[in-house]
């Protein structure tokens, strides 16, 4: 078999090498952003990235770069890119500066859709279609890689429109023309189903979902085919490009699993760049009525969510299956001690076979001190739960144990995710949404911690939420364009002005942003969300093109 037939049936079964965010990248996104530049291995505007990587697990570590890549992609508008000034040292939220091309709503009113229309969709599943876009891209990266400028097409998107390298560029787009075939087909069909070996697999925490670096720099052929056409006064063709990214972001996030969710919301932010690029550019159409019509919010992660705390139940199915199941005490041991063992050998292939933390669970005598432990305590939470005393008295001490952490690991699961089905500013900052109690249950020393597998939940909710309060910021602009193209190129002085479109509201507050005019400059103030960095935050001084 060559090695290009071994690497495509590799992709067909869901299992990929994961990209990692260099050094290089993290310094280049913080200086784009006007921010002052980390040492290694910090990231100040993402602390919940820091807690999630602190976790033993691989998967975790995953996570946080997944989450470190969807922050990594918030775009740059097209001016100040390389050094954004910043609102003061005591409030470091980045400035964006932008010149409006005023522009009315069109008529129809949804005349530039952002994603398929029903009618350009065909039957099938579009898995497929970017499965060989993502083994064209590597099969040219590794075979030819001069052909696909990777590094250096990145960096085009982050210039100014007038200064972006038109014939590098439109030579990269000829290169890739088989590639964009299969991305443009992919985002036409009606449904994607990527078919990974999710439910029932107690491996499940080494399925990969699709490669975070191959997806994002397919994103970011997309928006360069988008700069493209741009410059090239191509409206329709830009759209057509941005369409195309923003239907795969949505597909690749169709998994049940969190990391799909997570890199489908950082390749809607690269899209994203091509659409604030459209504002300032002359004859450019008003998108207000076509970014109010995508769907809100724009990645949904309730699947990922539903999927991704009940893993554990998947990889340790034992411990779920002792509240009803009927076995000897010498069996019930033999479960118990296998299952911790497991979990121990989970991380110590995950650290290269060393892991002295969690070697001595190969004793035995180390397990039943384990278990003598933290027998009682298990026991008192099992009555307290409603089990016969009795009834627990008679029971083993292993299955004792197993029961407490499944119920333990069910509470405190479902005690964070509950919180996710509430708006943002009523869940943050709420009392019980502090676990830590909790998670200090399901912690059996050093030698068992469910803990340390439960996603980062309120992160990844805070990654979309991002999304969403984007979008959510250029629709605002689209409606001063609208405003100032009705009424002489002027701004309105309040927002309450615009009486004949809708205000959007931060997703984060549920509250208007703040606005104001200062004189022939509008201030948009987005403050950062409860409990996050300033630099979540920004500030918008918008201006209209003369």
């Amino acid at each position: 078999m060559n090695r290009h037939c071994s690497s495509l049936m590799t992709m067909s079964r869901g299992v990929y090498p994961l990209g990692a965010l260099t050094a290089s990248a993290r310094k280049k996104f913080h200086r784009s952003q006007g921010d002052h530049v980390p040492t290694e291995g910090v990231n100040p505007s993402a602390p919940e990235c820091r807690r999630v990587a602190a976790s033993s697990s691989r998967r975790l570590v995953e996570i946080a770069l997944a989450i470190a890549l969807t922050i990594a992609a918030v775009p740059a508008t097209a001016q100040d890119r390389d050094e954004r000034p910043i609102v003061s040292k005591e409030d470091p939220r980045p400035i964006v500066r932008v010149n409006l091309q005023p522009a009315a709503v069109p008529n129809p009113p949804l005349k530039y859709p952002l994603l398929p229309p029903y009618l350009e969709q065909t039957e099938g599943n579009a898995a497929p279609l970017y499965y060989r876009a993502m083994l064209l891209w590597e099969m040219t990266r590794r075979n030819e890689p001069h052909r696909l400028p990777e590094a250096e097409a990145s960096l085009w998107l982050d210039v100014p429109l007038n200064d972006f390298p038109m014939e590098k560029a439109r030579a990269t787009l000829r290169r890739a023309e088989y590639i964009l075939t299969e991305l443009h087909g992919g985002a036409r069909r009606e449904r994607c189903d990527w078919d990974l070996p999710l439910r029932g697999n107690r491996d499940v925490i080494r399925v990969h979902s699709a490669d975070v670096q191959v997806s994002r720099s397919l994103a970011r052929l997309l928006a360069l085919q988008a700069r493209v056409a741009l410059r090239d006064g191509d409206h329709q063709a830009a759209i057509r490009a941005i369409q195309t990214g923003y239907a795969f972001a949505r597909h690749l996030s169709e998994a049940p699993w969190m990391m799909s969710a997570i890199v489908g919301t950082a390749d809607a932010w690269i899209i994203s760049q091509a659409v604030e690029d459209m504002r300032e550019l002359p004859g450019s159409p008003n998108l207000y009525w076509s970014l109010t019509a995508l769907p809100r919010p724009f990645i949904d992660m309730r699947k990922a969510f539903e999927a991704e705390f009940v893993q554990a139940h998947q990889m340790f199915p034992a411990f779920r299956e002792a509240r009803t199941a009927s076995h000897t005490d010498a069996e019930w041991q033999r479960l118990f001690e296998a299952e911790v063992r497991r979990y121990g050998g989970m991380f110590r292939r995950d650290r290269g076979g060393d892991d002295t933390a969690r070697a001595p669970l190969q004793d035995k005598a180390t397990l039943a001190l384990l278990a003598i432990q933290h027998y009682p305590t298990a026991k008192e939470r099992l009555i307290e739960r409603g089990w016969a005393p009795e009834e627990v008295e008679r029971m083993p001490a292993a299955r004792v144990l197993m029961i407490d952490i499944a119920d333990t690991y069910d509470e405190l699961t479902q005690n964070i995710v509950k919180w996710l089905h509430v708006p943002y500013w009523q869940a943050a900052g709420h009392p019980e949404r502090s676990n830590d109690l909790k998670r200090a249950a399901l912690s059996y020393g050093n030698a068992f911690s469910l803990s340390e597998l439960i996603p980062a939940f309120d992160a990844f909710r805070v990654a979309g939420l991002r999304l969403d309060r984007q979008i959510a910021e250029m629709r605002l602009i689209e409606a001063l364009r609208h405003y100032a193209a009705t009424h002489d190129g002027r701004l309105p002085a309040t927002l309450d002005d615009i009486e004949d479109l809708p205000i959007p509201t931060d997703p984060f507050t549920g509250e208007p942003f703040e606005y104001r005019l200062d004189g022939e400059t509008a201030v948009i103030d987005v403050r950062p969300p409860v409990q996050r960095h300033a630099q979540d935050g920004k500030r918008y001084e918008v201006t209209i093109a003369k």
